[in-house]
């Protein structure tokens, strides 16, 4: 028999989903509350919010998996966050979750990526300036030289592969691009926007009608501009926080993780946070529907154990997919399921191989960062990362200091198929398969000796729908789905999560805390008879 789980008195709001994206969203919310609470002349039982969180696995986290094994740290999803783009507002998190002294910046090594070029790994461009220099010493010189007098594109979004044919030619595309797209995505580059994956390319041929002289030009207007724009999207405090992380980061890398649990650390400290009562783990939500009492709405969430759940708000952090599947979210709103159902994904594998050899050590050292893999090449693999070349530290002490860590990328969206007749199906493979594929790419292209190179530790993950494939019109579509929701339920329902603005780990956070501003402003901004307003210009 199902059971009542009602609050009385305040407001209430569930959180669905624990990974990154609900952990934070539930941080932010209980943050925000007591910032609104302390603002208020007034305290009354309307200023409590009631903040559930549910997840349907027996762990949190997400996609963010750590294993540490023999103290080596082993990353099965992200290995490491950036500073740039949102990663401030990543650092201010650790800065509020007093992980500063965990706070581990990559080596310099990291600045260095490469590429696998005709069978061979090749230093990669690291700006888009030393792109261009890649460029000519790769016979593609005409393309180059003609980029700046090639006309601006009249359509509103295009695919990656249409805007860089058509300004550096198929070739470049084909050869530097799709594999950048590739390591970030694992998305076909043919159907990937230009307008929501490289969104500061796209504007720089609509200011400037050239990737060579905007970039030029825009490269010192982007210095000047980053710490005056740190400044107005945190507050003083926080300003202060993040710059003391970052003269941490001796080599500038601007590439972190944490010292003894790696990224897991984050969402941990995240989950410690919660009270166990408000935390429903092993718990899926069978059946959400939507009420109103005395004009205000209500949802009736149920949940796998049969309880029955009521909250005014909701918070939903799980993937757009289970959105648009009959059951059971996508029986709540068709309309939305339907809007929804668009958002294709993309399924990776991560294979993680240990080594404890000096020779493997000495192959591997001079790969920096790793080095990713173009579906010219017709191989498996979409890319190999040197995890013990980026964080030392991670790879523990092994043999004498020998120990390395390699993780290679398998799989991607489909569409890879129609270029690499090698692309595989991950989700239909065998873990055990997917090792082997690892190692035989690793032995064959770092020129490892197989008798004397076997890892001595392997795992391997596979992520159905692990990426969010931001496909031509994914902006038109985000728009549509925004809209929806403002228009029928006014703020009471919000989508959070990597399937908007950007498919990493700092995207999410900074995605969750702009959601919870934005709840905790409607609650009670909304319910202000002191006619207080709170400030909203913690998130920009």
């Amino acid at each position: 028999m199902s059971s009542s789980i009602l609050t009385q008195g305040g407001k209430r709001v569930a959180v669905l989903g624990g990974g990154v994206s609900g952990l934070t969203a539930y941080h932010y919310l209980t943050k925000r509350v007591g910032l609104a609470a302390q603002l208020r002349a007034k305290q009354n039982e309307d200023d409590m919010l009631k903040i559930d969180l549910f997840e349907s696995s027996p762990r949190t986290g997400g996609r963010i998996e750590t294993e540490v094994w023999e103290k080596s740290v082993i990353e099965r999803g992200p290995r490491s966050i950036r500073v740039a783009g949102h990663g401030i507002h990543t650092l201010d998190l650790v800065a509020e979750l007093r992980l500063e002294n965990q706070i581990l910046f990559a080596c310099k090594k990291a600045k260095t990526r490469y590429m696998l070029i005709d069978g061979k790994v090749q230093p990669l461009p690291s700006s888009f300036l030393n792109a261009v220099r890649f460029g000519f010493s790769n016979g593609l010189v005409y393309p180059i030289l003609s980029e700046i007098f090639r006309s601006r594109s009249k359509e509103e979004d295009e695919s990656i592969q249409s805007f860089f044919s058509r300004r550096l030619g198929e070739n470049a595309a084909s050869m530097f691009v799709e594999p950048v797209c590739l390591g970030i995505h694992g998305g076909d580059y043919t159907r990937l926007s230009i307008k929501s994956c490289f969104p500061s390319l796209y504007e720089l041929e609509r200011e400037s009608g050239s990737l060579i002289l905007g970039s030029l030009l825009a490269k010192k207007k982007q210095e000047a501009e980053s710490l005056e724009k740190t400044a107005l999207s945190l507050d003083h405090d926080s300003v202060r926080r993040v710059k003391s992380m970052l003269n941490k980061d001796n080599d500038s890398t601007r590439i972190f993780s944490f010292k003894d649990g790696g990224l897991q650390m984050l969402t941990d400290k995240l989950t410690k946070s919660i009270p166990e009562r408000k935390l429903y783990m092993n718990t899926h939500i069978q059946s959400i529907e939507r009420s109103d009492k005395n004009g205000t709405p209500v949802y009736r969430l149920v949940d796998s154990h049969g309880n029955e759940h009521e909250y005014d708000t909701v918070v939903s952090t799980v993937p757009l997919h289970q959105w648009a599947s009959k059951k059971p979210l996508g029986s709540f709103d068709s309309e939305l399921a339907a809007l929804c159902s668009k958002m294709e994904y993309s399924n990776i594998a991560v294979v993680n191989l240990v080594y404890d050899s000096t020779p493997v050590r000495a192959r591997v050292s001079g790969l920096g960062f790793g080095y990713l893999v173009a579906s010219r090449e017709g191989l498996p693999v979409l890319g190999v990362a040197v995890d013990s070349n980026t964080f030392p530290e991670s790879a523990g002490m092994g043999n004498g200091g020998a120990r390395s860590i390699i993780t290679v990328m398998i799989g991607g969206n489909s569409g890879i198929s129609q270029r690499n007749p090698q692309w595989q199906d991950v989700i239909n493979m065998k873990k055990s398969t997917l090792i082997d594929i690892a190692i035989k790419h690793v032995e064959q292209y770092l020129g490892l000796n197989e008798a004397q190179t076997r890892p001595i530790h392997t795992a391997a993950t596979i992520y159905h729908n692990a990426i969010p494939h931001y496909s031509v019109g994914h902006q038109a579509l985000c728009k549509q789905i925004e809209q929806h929701l403002q228009d029928k339920y006014k703020g009471t329902l919000q989508l959070g999560g990597n399937h908007m603005i950007g498919v990493g780990v700092n995207d999410s956070i900074y995605n969750s805390k702009s959601i919870a501003q934005k709840v905790i402003n409607r609650i009670f901004n909304n319910n202000n008879k002191d006619n207080v307003h709170y400030r909203t210009d913690i998130v920009k």
